[in-house]
């Protein structure tokens, strides 16, 4: 996950030992925090999802605007996606360009394939949505994302289409031993119904939820 640099790190959470949050998310409350919440995206993840969402992903070019370390754009062009990188931080080694999302006026693609820093993650979403008018996005976030009053706030606005949640826990730290559930919420203005389905690494677990909010 990229952050920023020292133009926006006030907005994120800071550097330092993690509290009672991380305790009762069964984390570690004496692991200190990366610096601007870089946590690069372990594959397995971005693969799985590749396989689920193959139908809408093909023929696009994906939009990672937070691509420092090239982490989902690796996973991207191993399945023949045509991609664009954007990142605060610029990241020339890895084919990310400058660009911070909070402030751009014009979408570098319909199709956005992201996992955004934590602390920025609800603005970031109503922006790409609701400000570039993004036609699809498949983001990932840990599955208490929504959980809560601001959750909730930007359900109502733009509840997504479509939510993956991942059979395993995702390794970001490369540590061993994760602890955090995740899941792929999709956003998909060409849909006509709100689905649900687990992911395994290998893709779908079937049968897959669907049109969970059609009236009996």
């Amino acid at each position: 996950m990229s952050a920023g640099s020292d133009l926006f790190s006030h907005q994120l959470a800071p550097d330092g030992v993690r509290g009672l949050g991380a305790a009762i998310a069964g984390g570690n409350p004496k692991v200190a925090r990366r610096a601007h919440d870089f946590y690069p995206t372990p594959p397995d993840a971005t693969r799985a999802l590749i396989v689920a969402e193959m139908d809408h992903l093909r023929g696009r070019t994906i939009w990672e605007p937070c691509a420092r370390g090239g982490a989902i754009l690796r996973v991207l062009r191993e399945h023949s996606l045509r991609s664009i990188g954007t990142d605060i931080v610029a990241d020339p080694e890895h084919g990310v360009t400058g660009q911070d999302l909070l402030t751009a006026t014009v979408a570098h693609s319909t199709h956005v394939l992201t996992n955004m820093p934590f602390a920025l993650a609800r603005r970031m979403v109503g922006h790409l949505w609701n400000g570039l008018r993004v036609d699809y996005m498949a983001l990932l976030f840990k599955v208490q994302f929504l959980n809560c009053g601001k959750g909730a706030a930007l359900y109502a606005s733009c509840p997504p289409t479509r939510r993956w949640d991942l059979t395993w826990r995702l390794d970001f730290t490369g540590g061993g031993n994760p602890t955090m559930d995740c899941c792929w919420l999709v956003w998909d203005r060409g849909a006509n119904q709100r689905d649900f389905g687990l992911l395994n690494k290998s893709g779908p677990v079937l049968p897959i939820c669907d049109d969970l909010f059609a009236k009996a």
